[in-house]
Parts: C-alpha cells; structure tokens; sequence
C-alpha cells in the first residue's frame, strides 16, 4: 500500500511536495501538501516528518524542513503549518529551534466510514 501511495502522491507535483532523504537506504522523508482554505491565505500542510533511528539529530529533519521552505518560498506560499501530538516534546523543541511557534491548542475527531 505505502509503495502504491507514494507512486501516486509523488505524480501529483502541484499538491505534494514529498522528499526523502538518503541514497541506497532511505533516512528520512518529508511530505507536505498545498493547502488552502476560504480563511487563510496558501500554504504547506506537512503531514509526515519522520528521521530514521539512530540518525536523528544529524540534520536531517532540519535539512528536509529547510527544502520545504525553499519550495513554499518558489512557490510563494504565505507558510508552512503542521500538527504535532502534545506528546512529542522533543518534537516541539526541534520545531520551535527552526522558528515554527505554536498558534492554537485543539482535539482531532474522526469517525471512521
């Protein structure tokens, strides 16, 4: 199912930014989509950022934010936005260290079909 996803996510180039980092073995990805609403103005939505273990705090994760950053800014998007879990402390830190700053508190619901 990933492979299938990923075949036809990455095809889609005007709505998914997707990157992953490492050669032979990947390390690292970043997927974000272009997401736009009646109340705000375009932006990146990252909806995975994930570092292998073992390799976090080698770059990675910043290097792969950094690149969409540089594609938000060609495509003169306003931003980037992302949820992360209250859970994931470390997550936030990192987050908050390359200028992303939490704006709002909120509850996810879903209902499944």
């Amino acid at each position: 199912m990933v492979a299938k996803q990923l075949e036809k996510l990455t095809a889609d180039k005007e709505n998914h930014f997707i990157r992953v980092y490492g050669s032979a073995v990947p390390i690292g990805y970043i997927h974000a989509e272009l997401y736009e609403s009646i109340y705000s103005e375009p932006m990146f939505n990252i909806l995975g950022l994930a570092v292998a273990k073992g390799h976090e705090n080698q770059g990675v994760g910043k290097a792969l934010l950094l690149e969409l950053e540089r594609e938000a800014k060609r495509r003169n998007l306003w931003g980037i936005r992302l949820n992360s879990s209250d859970k994931r402390r470390q997550a936030h830190e990192f987050y908050a260290h390359l200028g992303y700053h939490s704006d709002k508190s909120q509850k996810r619901f879903l209902k499944v079909l």
